[in-house]
C-alpha cells in the first residue's frame, strides 16, 4: 500500500522509539524478530516504518488547528476546520519588515492600523481530505503552529 505522507526520518524514529516498539508489538513483532527482520527482509521492514509514520503523521495532522508560514516578506497564517480552511496574509507594503522574525500577535497590537501593513483573508472549502490539504501546506513551507492567539486574530480579521 503505498504512503500517505512521507517517512519519518532517523531522529524522528529516535524520538518515538517506545511509540514505534508498542506499534511493532502490536504488529505481533518483538525485538529480536524486528532485528531478524532487518537482515533478511528489506521490504517488510519498510511496509512497517512507513505504516508506523503514516500512523504518526495522521496523528500530528489530525490535531493541528493552526499552520504558519514566514518568508522574509509575508506572513500567512492558516486556521484549519472540519471542512474549511482559512488563511490570513501579512505583508508590509516597503517590505521592511522581516516576517521570519516577528513576533506576529504582540506585533499586530501595536501595527495592525499602519497603513503600510497589507493583510489579505480567504476561506476555502477542504476539497480533499483535511489533514492531506494540511500536509500539502507542509510540504510548501508551512509548519504547525501552537499559538492559540491565532483564534483571536481571525476573530479580528474577518
Amino acid at each position: 500500500m503505498p504512503m500517505k505522507y512521507i517517512r519519518l526520518t532517523q531522529e524522528q524514529f529516535h524520538a518515538l522509539a517506545e511509540d514505534f516498539a508498542t506499534f511493532l508489538a502490536a504488529q505481533s513483532i518483538d525485538a529480536m524478530s524486528w532485528d531478524r527482520l532487518k537482515n533478511t527482509d528489506i521490504a517488510e521492514v519498510d511496509r512497517q516504518l512507513d505504516a508506523f509514520s503514516d500512523l504518526v503523521w495522521e496523528d500530528v495532522l489530525s490535531k493541528a488547528k493552526f499552520l504558519e508560514h514566514r518568508t522574509r516578506d509575508v506572513c500567512f497564517i492558516f486556521q484549519v476546520n472540519d471542512d474549511s480552511m482559512s488563511m490570513l496574509r501579512f505583508s508590509w507594503l516597503d517590505h521592511t519588515v522581516d516576517w521570519t522574525t516577528v513576533a506576529l500577535a504582540e506585533w499586530l497590537k501595536t501595527h495592525w492600523s499602519n497603513e503600510m501593513l497589507e493583510i489579505d483573508k480567504g476561506t476555502k472549502q477542504l476539497t480533499e481530505n483535511r489533514n492531506q490539504e494540511i500536509f500539502k501546506l507542509i510540504q510548501q513551507g508551512a509548519s504547525i503552529a501552537d499559538a492559540p492567539e491565532y483564534a483571536s486574530l481571525f476573530l479580528m480579521f474577518s
